[in-house]
């Protein structure tokens, strides 16, 4: 028993590494299929997911993957491509293996029925330098130089002169030796060791570039005079790369695919983008990609679904460059979506993602590369008004969304849609995203930063001069926690010192503006605190709640609607451990794990079954245990003692999170099944972070505050980082 145990210890050890080990080396080879992915690590590991139906995955099973399964974990490869609804892969020892459908013989295992969800070897004691798959039929390139072909061959596409289906490999054009060679839908090219270019099969709409539209059943040659080195044969169109990197396209051009400019097709090769050099190309259903000498991505042809990657969907007949700015090593074009590889080792996808071809955990498309491979977890987050902050859990900080202030920290005011690194050189703890515009940090050192907005000297640098780089505030002091509100911040010091700045209700018995830090009731020591537009809560060590602020609506919860303008214990007797405030209402959560609200109670804010205004704390849900509270502009959220994510309140644009846009005055379980340990409510958005670091986000997203590059969602998305 004892043994037995010990196994089970290592056999979940060996899941964990490898699950791990998706994210910690860097991707050296993908290939996009129909609506499945396969890439290759640094250290020859093979991973796949996405549409499983066919068994293409090769994990054993017929179910769709969201996130990287690791195939054959025993062995090592160094090329791997995936099909319409199959794959095949060569080993590090020259063994080739297939997996999928295979109802034309296009795994060459001698049969025609039956799918295989695990790869099985093709021609055994064979060795092979290269494939190419694409529908039904596959070619592939032993050690010697030999030219194999099998499975489909209704257009002549395997080369042996005949239209006969081959269900195991058969030599093609014996005697010559071949280097390069890729499989189109129903047509093939090849480019032997002297460099020649050859073409055969289906030449509906020129693709095979002899300048006919007639189909040829044996291999023919092209462009004679010419050599080439890289070949990538599409739906109906095909491309070529010289020795001198001139890149050639012809066959169908119906979407501009070829990149002329026209959508005329070509018989017969014409060049692009001519005196520019390249080094990588990849032919998608009716779109092209390809990598110049200089790592830059271009795109043109067909766009549905946005897999040109332009942020667009518009077709586009000339080549437009791809996410600018980054380098690229790779590109695989599949029928739908497209996966790449920048010089870091760094995995982008965009396009379609309905069958998580992404592995991002989602089903979301993009029209615009994400980072697939991001692999960071996170342990903070925190929404503004139209911006948000998030540490991640090696300490880095990152930020998104609007940017008019420089409350992104990243030294200008333009706004962006996906997350940045910020100060790459300092590791935080703490983050706080402020009403308006502004933003605070903690630094592992427990120095305090500060930028954005600062008209009212919220930052706390003794102007009122905006920032667009972090500051340090208060030098020379250690903090442990922030809070930053709309015209005012606050901060706890290591020692409890509660200190407060910027202009409104402070707590120091005046309204005037502060540019530098007050300290607040001195003498008293404090835990947490929570700043909002016009009032803030405290809860000192000893866990008794303090409020002060204007009281319009009763969100101090002292019985009254009087203004405070120091600060007043609230709810004595009841010890509390969390506390947040937005512009009128206020939630906390006491030692016991009670959830109390109270304050204005529009659209069901307070969570208590109705829309009264409240001066005194009420119950929330009592049957429940709750541990983390935090409070929207017109919604609520919670996380309770389970790890169950609650939502309530106002719903417009789908910030509860629920899947509708139906207002709820009583919370409503968010993700059921997730666990959750970090919720943060914004103006009209959410970020949450789940117990294994996910991050997730939903609601409104028109400054891009999701971090996602999209529009608003009615559901959790998760949000990916880029590597810096």
């Amino acid at each position: 028993m004892k043994r037995l145990f010990i196994l089970l210890i290592i056999i979940l050890v060996a899941f964990v590494l490898n699950a791990v080990n998706f994210y910690a080396q860097k991707i050296v080879s993908c290939s996009a299929g129909a609506y499945h992915t396969l890439t290759i690590d640094e250290s020859g590991n093979l991973w796949a997911w996405g549409y499983n139906y066919s068994g293409q995955l090769g994990d054993g099973t017929t179910q769709e993957k969201y996130t990287p399964v690791q195939i054959m974990p025993a062995t090592k490869f160094k090329i791997a491509l995936a099909g319409f609804d199959y794959s095949m892969a060569i080993d590090e020892s020259g063994n080739l293996w297939g997996w999928g459908t295979n109802n034309s013989g296009q795994l060459g295992n001698n049969t025609v029925s039956g799918n295989t969800s695990t790869p099985v070897p093709i021609k055994a004691g064979t060795k092979f330098k290269a494939v190419s798959i694409y529908y039904s039929h596959t070619l592939a390139i032993d050690e010697a130089g030999n030219l194999w072909a099998w499975g489909l061959n209704n257009k002549g596409q395997l080369g042996d002169g005949t239209t006969t289906d081959r269900f195991s490999p058969i030599k093609i054009k014996s005697g010559t030796k071949f280097k390069s060679v890729s499989a189109g839908t129903a047509h093939s090219l090849a480019i032997d060791e002297v460099g020649s270019l050859w073409t055969w099969g289906n030449n509906k709409y020129g693709q095979l570039g002899n300048g006919t539209i007639t189909d040829k059943s044996t291999p023919g040659k092209v462009k004679s005079g010419t050599k080439f080195k890289i070949v990538a044969a599409g739906f109906g169109h095909s491309m070529a790369i010289d020795e001198s990197g001139n890149l050639w396209d012809w066959g169908s051009n119906s979407s501009g695919q070829l990149g002329d400019g026209s959508d005329s097709n070509k018989s017969s090769p014409v060049q692009i983008n001519s005196g520019k050099k390249f080094k990588s190309i990849t032919a998608g259903s009716s779109n092209s990609m390809a990598i110049d000498a200089s790592g830059n991505l271009w795109a043109w042809g067909f766009n549905g679904f946005g897999k040109l990657g332009d942020g667009t969907t518009c077709e586009k007949s000339l080549p437009v460059n791809i996410k600018s700015g980054t380098k690229f090593s790779a590109v695989s074009g599949g029928y739908n979506h497209t996966m790449a590889i920048d010089e870091s080792g760094n995995l982008w996808g965009w396009g379609t993602n309905e069958s998580g071809q992404f592995a991002d955990g989602t089903t979301s498309g993009k029209s615009f590369p994400v980072n697939v491979k991001a692999g960071f977890e996170f342990k903070d987050v925190s929404t503004g008004n139209e911006h948000s902050l998030a540490i991640d859990e090696s300490g880095y900080l990152w930020t998104w969304g609007a940017n008019s202030y420089g409350q992104l920290g990243d030294g200008d005011k333009y706004g962006k849609d996906t997350p940045e690194k910020i100060k790459p050189g300092t590791k935080f703890k703490a983050v706080s995203a402020g009403k308006y515009n502004t933003s605070l940090a903690i630094d592992e050192s427990g120095n305090l930063w500060a930028w954005g907005y600062n008209y009212y000297g919220q930052l706390g640098d003794g102007t009122t001069q905006d920032r667009n780089m972090p500051v340090m505030i208060k030098y020379g002091t250690k903090f442990k926690t922030i809070s930053a509100g709309s015209s005012v911040s606050m901060a706890i010091d290591e020692s409890g010192k509660l200190w407060a700045w910027g202009y409104g209700q402070l707590g120091d018995g005046a309204t005037s503006k502060k540019s530098l830090p007050v300290n607040i009731k001195p003498g008293m020591k404090f835990k947490f605190v929570s700043a909002c537009t016009t009032y803030a809560m405290a809860i000192d060590e000893a866990g008794n709640l303090w409020a002060w602020g204007m009281n319009k609506t009763g969100q101090l919860g002292d019985g009254t609607k009087a203004e405070k303008s120091t600060p007043t214990k609230v709810n004595a007797g009841i010890k509390f451990k969390s506390v947040s405030t937005y512009y009128s209402h206020t939630l906390a959560v006491d030692e016991s794990g009670n959830l109390w609200a109270w304050g204005s109670n529009e659209y069901g804010k307070l969570g208590n079954g109705d829309l009264t205004a409240m001066t005194k704390p009420v119950s929330v849900k009592p049957d429940t245990k709750f541990k983390l509270v935090n409070a929207g502009s017109v919604h609520s959220a919670a996380i309770d003692e389970s790890g169950n994510l609650w939502t309530w309140g106002y719903n417009k644009n789908g910030r509860l999170g629920d899947g509708t846009t139906l207002d709820k005055s009583t919370p409503v379980q968010v993700k059921s099944g997730t666990k959750f340990r970090h919720i943060s409510a914004g103006y009209n958005y959410n970020l949450a972070i789940d117990e294994s670091g996910k991050l997730w986000g939903w609601g409104y997203n028109e400054m891009g505050q999701l971090g996602d590059g999209t529009a608003w969602h009615d559901k959790p998305v998760r949000i990916n980082t880029g590597r810096k």
